[in-house]
């Protein structure tokens, strides 16, 4: 399998950090070993200096964090193609705990989203040579026998099936027996995470499952480790097992509490050479890409829509108003400011309401003090209101892959009302906004009749743009909503402009088809893509330009959505661009974008901590991140 030299260099690495702590002091890293006065060997950890006299509990693995569109995947099929096939008695072992309570493979279990599967067994075959033995666990490939996975080079399963298997194990008389068995029923040479950040939430299933699958070796796959906050480093770190890290009272004290405290310095540097031991992060500069140029469309509401957006953002301010007036907020005071919040996003994107109120007269406008007192009230909403259910609050996140096995009415509904599968099954109504049901694939465009006179601002803006985009090239169109991608799709329609889409409605088989359709037909010049569901994973270098429809709270997932057109096999110069609203709620979040941005930067090591007075100032703004 021939390599470009920065996935020799990956490999390197991949090999260095499954060798365990270098306690010799050769590489730089957590632990080290010396010998006291007494001659006593003692170990001593390299962040916080404290020292101890039992060898540090082993740890083989790390986070493979290059930026999208590096080549992740064939960096890590490379580590299991150099480092062959292990034995029982292979020394790199240690002192790890081999007992025999379980059977040990000699194979590597890879754990991804849904979307990945096929493009992990294509790589894998295409990459690894006839002799390579692999098995997709998923579907019928989960009634193979436990001998199958034993022999098994790599097995490649979603997070959702380790999830199910991981709560199945937890009900009386589930355990498998001799005559059955599931992925817990092993000892893995290896486990592998990949899109990784899927665990950032340390408490939802998904992360407590993969935590409980047994590996002597365990990596991380992700170009995004750090999403929202700090913390989120903290749930891959418990993951990895990395000691003592993995403990979050350790991490708390020793990286979290110095950044409360304002010790921001010591924090920060702490962090990022925690992340330079057990990481490797690189940015795209490093190979020959295409130039990428990125520019923001600003855009004015017309006077009708301008009415309609005022009335829900005063209406928001109220709400938070009365609540902080009333003493503490109730959880459903929360979930009322992310529909309110998402009422706001989703007139910036249709010009118009859909809750009962919207044919409500504005009211008087509040004075400008009033109109920012609780602007850092909505500060503590932003971070994670995409993936929290609107009835409920639950974390949506991990339930991303099995809604696209849910009915179309269900799917759909969790992606436009951020519920869950649970909410969604039972038709929750929403207590404040009622969105319209879109349909569940194209074939099944809503009528928007009150549409047929005039677009959305915002939609008339990007359907001008894209024809200005020279012929032959094709550009990708993203969104959160899929109402949004409807309305997209009539006005690029009645333009003459052909388009094809992909979301998570829509059936296994004919995303792939919408895909291929995409990639070989000359006529479609533009895909409409749901950010949820194709915003990683998918390889789109047939296009070179990007549209991104609104700015989304996790800056990350923007990321990963461009690095589907920005990445190794393109050819062409890439164009983003996004459209905001001037004067709305969109500005807001493209800010707080660019904190978090700035705070994933510094912890990577991808930027230099500013100095002086607006050191100390851009640290304040990073703290707020964290606390």
């Amino acid at each position: 399998m021939p390599q470009p030299s920065h996935q020799k260099q990956a490999l390197s690495f991949l090999l260095s950090r499954e060798r365990g702590w270098n306690l010799s002091g050769l590489r730089r890293d957590v632990w080290r070993s010396y010998d006291d006065r007494f001659g006593w060997t003692r170990y001593q950890n390299t962040l916080n200096g404290m020292t101890q006299a039992e060898p540090p509990k082993q740890f083989r693995g790390g986070i493979l964090a290059d930026e999208m569109g590096l080549g992740k995947t064939l960096s890590m099929l490379a580590l299991l193609a150099a480092a062959g096939t292990p034995t029982s008695s292979c020394s790199c072992h240690g002192d790890l705990d081999l007992s025999d309570s379980i059977p040990t493979t000699t194979g590597t279990l890879i754990v991804m989203p849904l979307s990945l599967l096929t493009v992990w067994d294509s790589q894998i075959k295409s990459n690894m040579g006839n002799g390579f033995r692999s098995l997709v666990y998923y579907g019928q490939g989960r009634q193979a026998p436990r001998s199958d996975l034993e022999s098994c080079d790599a097995v490649i399963t979603t997070y959702n099936v380790v999830a199910s298997e991981w709560k199945n194990r937890k009900r009386p008389g589930k355990v498998p027996t001799n005559s059955t068995h599931d992925l817990f029923s092993l000892k893995w040479h290896r486990l592998v995470l990949d899109e990784a950040h899927m665990i950032r939430g340390s408490s939802t299933q998904n992360a407590r499952a993969v935590r409980e699958v047994d590996a002597i070796h365990r990596w991380c796959i992700t170009g995004t480790p750090l999403q929202n906050r700090v913390s989120d480093i903290s749930s891959l770190l418990q993951f990895l097992r990395v000691y003592p890290y993995d403990n979050p009272k350790t991490f708390v004290a020793d990286i979290i509490e110095p950044w409360k405290d304002e010790i921001n310095d010591k924090a920060l540097y702490r962090l990022r050479l925690l992340m330079k031991m057990i990481a490797l992060h690189r940015s795209k500069k490093i190979i020959n890409l295409p130039p990428r140029e990125e520019i923001i469309k600003e855009i004015y509401f017309n006077t009708n829509e301008l009415k309609i957006y005022e009335s829900a953002r005063e209406g928001t301010i109220r709400l938070l108003d009365q609540t902080l007036s009333s003493g503490p907020a109730s959880a459903s005071t929360y979930l009322n400011a992310f529909q309110r919040m998402n009422e706001m996003r989703y007139i910036c994107n249709h010009g118009t309401s859909k809750s009962n109120n919207n044919a409500e007269s504005v009211e008087p406008e509040l004075d400008q003090d009033e109109n920012t007192t609780n602007e850092h009230e909505l500060d503590h909403i932003l971070d994670n209101s995409d993936e929290a259910c609107l009835i409920c609050g639950t974390d949506i996140s991990e339930q991303q892959e099995s809604s696209i096995y849910a009915n179309s009415i269900v799917a759909v509904k969790k992606e436009q009302l951020r519920l869950c599968i649970i909410c969604a099954q039972k038709g929750a109504k929403t207590p404040i906004l009622q969105l319209p049901t879109p349909p569940s694939s194209q074939d099944d465009i809503m009528q928007l009749n009150d549409l047929e006179k005039e677009l959305p601002s915002k939609i008339k803006a990007i359907v001008s743009y894209i024809q200005e985009i020279p012929q032959g090239d094709k550009c990708v169109i993203f969104s959160v909503w899929t109402t949004t991608l409807d309305i997209m799709y009539q006005g690029l329609t009645a333009a003459g402009i052909h388009c094809c889409r992909y979301q998570g409605s829509m059936r296994y088989a004919n995303r792939t088809e919408s895909l291929e359709k995409f990639r070989v037909d000359e006529s479609i010049k533009v895909i409409l893509v749901s950010i949820t569901c194709g915003g990683q994973g998918l390889n789109l270098t047939t296009a070179n330009h990007c549209i991104l429809i609104e700015p989304q709270w996790n800056p990350m997932v923007e990321e990963q959505a461009i690095s589907r057109i920005h990445r190794l096999g393109q050819k062409k110069a890439v164009f983003i661009c996004r459209f905001v609203i001037i004067n709305t709620f969109e500005q807001r979040i493209l800010e707080r974008q660019t904190r978090k941005r700035v705070l994933a930067d510094l912890v990577l090591g991808r930027q230099k901590p500013k100095e002086g007075d607006d050191g100390r100032k851009q640290l304040a703004h990073l703290r707020q991140l964290i606390c």
